[in-house]
């Protein structure tokens, strides 16, 4: 539980590091992450959102799912989970990142940014909707464009192009 914490936390400090990178102006198109098969787990999934409400895109063929996240849930009891002087460690923990001392930055968060009784996010539901073509195709590929926050999903079925974005 506790490495799921960990890892979660230095998750979100690398999409944040990435964010504010994207608003600087220092992604290029090289910053695209791409597969050439659909995701299987949710970890293998594309994150998509804007800090309160989220996806997890599978980019699945004949089945597509997405795991849909709003940041009012969470698992645990309600309690209030407050840190005081949180925004005093973010540049240090974002100079960590930088620096590529991920396990110091995880630790730094979780000494310094986590409450005694931190709770992490979980799942809303699925949304999960067929394509009529169903599974087979080929030229599978996905994406997650850094820079433009898409998500991108394509194929060829019947020497047809499929496109989902």
């Amino acid at each position: 539980m506790m490495r799921a914490i960990c890892l979660s936390a230095l998750q979100g400090i690398v999409a944040i590091a990435t964010a504010v990178a994207a608003v600087a102006g220092e992604m290029s198109p090289q910053h695209v992450l791409w597969y050439k098969q659909p995701a299987i787990h949710w970890t293998e999934a594309l994150p998509m959102g804007n800090g309160r409400l989220g996806a997890m895109v599978f980019g699945r063929v004949g089945q597509e799912q997405i795991a849909l996240n709003e940041d009012t849930l969470y698992g645990g009891e309600p309690t209030l989970v407050g840190v005081p002087s949180i925004h005093q460690h973010v540049d240090a923990v974002f100079d960590l990142v930088k620096a590529g001392r991920f396990t110091e930055a995880d630790r730094l968060v979780l000494d310094k940014m986590t409450g005694r009784l931190h709770q992490s996010f979980t799942t809303l539901g699925n949304l999960c909707y067929k394509m009529a073509h169903g599974e087979v195709v080929s030229d599978y590929h996905r994406e997650l464009d850094l820079g433009r926050a898409i998500s991108k999903v394509t194929s060829e079925l019947l020497q047809s192009q499929v496109k989902r974005s």
